[in-house]
């Protein structure tokens, strides 16, 4: 089966190679697919998206990509879209601004209605998420972890994208300190949020990063949704999240097998016209 990856960063965002490096270690490892998702532009100072004005150059680069290797691998263009309710634009009018061909849909930020600032759940230091646990959400974690799944259900209400990103990435840095992921209370979150995944007819990338990162043991979601997922009928693909080429195989074999032994015969992928079906060989 060759392999497709659609959750790639370059360094056009907080990637750490130019994205022809990318094209050619995805040729190298035998990709039949790759999909760039810069982070899209957000209103804020930051250290992660790419810059407004680059985001034209973004766009030119990969389509004059796509025409380059035409005849050895299938490159498409999109972003991963932070949902920050109040902030960021709508998926649609990037899609519309940049001739998209298709959008992650990810929470990277989370909003406390009730408090100015955002809560950073990713990156490489647990602090981060320790003190914005603590200055937003008073060490509440139930009422952080419900506002994470909140924002990530408004975001799958407000439609316009294509592919759930890291569902469950806000247990990255929990690291089984503060819940688990067994209490009823975290299962009633995440399984709320599947069906709402399912009424959209969305899908779900598994995900290694925190692995082979070794900023956790598991994928995301955690190996234990899998079947749930199959169960639902709900459609997953493969992402790297690559921010450097040599990530692209990073735990690629391991996550294939956790998504076989959860009972999926195939893969979504996107052909250029639509997201289809691919089986898992």
């Amino acid at each position: 089966m060759d392999k497709t990856n659609f959750h790639t960063h370059s360094l056009y965002c907080d990637g750490k190679a130019p994205l022809e490096a990318f094209v050619r270690t995805a040729l190298n490892h035998h990709f039949s697919v790759l999909g760039f998702s810069s982070h899209a532009p957000v209103p804020f100072s930051n250290g992660f998206a790419v810059a407004e004005d680059q985001l034209p150059v973004y766009c030119r680069e990969v389509r004059a990509l796509q025409e380059k290797y035409a005849e050895q691998i299938q490159i498409f263009l999109g972003l991963e879209a932070d949902y920050i309710p109040g902030v960021t634009r709508s998926f649609s009018a990037l899609r519309e601004s940049c001739g998209l061909d298709y959008i992650i849909g990810s929470v990277h930020l989370v909003v406390n209605p009730d408090k100015k600032g955002l809560w950073f759940i990713d990156g490489p230091r647990v602090s981060t998420y320790d003190n914005g646990l603590k200055m937003l959400f008073d060490n509440d974690i139930r009422a952080a972890v419900g506002a994470y799944y909140a924002q990530i259900q408004q975001m799958i209400r407000a439609g316009e994208f294509e592919i759930i990103g890291h569902l469950d990435k806000i247990v990255m840095h929990n690291k089984h300190r503060f819940f688990s992921t067994d209490a009823p209370w975290y299962f009633t979150l995440m399984t709320e949020t599947l069906e709402q995944i399912k009424q959209q007819n969305l899908i779900v990338e598994v995900n290694p990063r925190g692995r082979y990162k070794g900023r956790c043991s598991n994928l995301f979601p955690e190996e234990k949704w899998l079947p749930v997922l199959r169960e639902m009928k709900i459609p997953v693909m493969l992402n790297s999240d690559a921010h450097h080429p040599d990530d692209l195989i990073k735990e690629y074999d391991y996550s294939l097998a956790a998504i076989r032994a959860a009972g999926f015969s195939h893969l979504h992928i996107y052909d250029g016209a639509d997201f289809i079906e691919q089986e898992i060989s």
